[in-house]
């Protein structure tokens, strides 16, 4: 669940994004290696049921090399991660602007949806 997707308005809604903020703001950022990132990040429960071509795609376009060492790092850093998720005011704008942008079908959007709890 992303939080630019929940109700706006609600209280519930405000609550989520702050707990998503300081979870983003929390979350480890980088790693010495794809390899060890790839493993950690596999481990979590919200990849665990990642489709191993769903969890490459992710870590592909997730990650970003920091220098020539082969130490990686999160493409989007994670301020500004908790700066989106802060920005309780902005809830409804992605969900917005993603339903205008496939009313128009103006790019191709990867979805990945999960039919069952992974946070189990």
């Amino acid at each position: 669940m992303d939080s630019g997707v929940l109700p706006y308005g609600r209280a519930l809604s405000v609550k989520i994004a702050s707990l998503f903020r300081e979870t983003a703001l929390a979350k480890r950022d980088t790693w010495p290696s794809i390899t060890e990132a790839r493993r950690e990040i596999s481990s979590q429960s919200a990849y665990r049921t990642f489709v191993p071509a769903a969890l490459e795609s992710f870590l592909e376009n997730a990650l970003r090399p920091v220098d020539d060492s082969g130490a990686v790092t999160l493409a989007c850093s994670k301020v500004q991660e908790g700066a989106y998720f802060g920005a309780t005011e902005m809830i409804m704008v992605p969900a917005q602007a993603l339903i205008d942008i496939c009313k128009e079908d103006k790019l191709p959007i990867h979805l990945i949806l999960s039919l069952s709890d992974e946070f189990k």
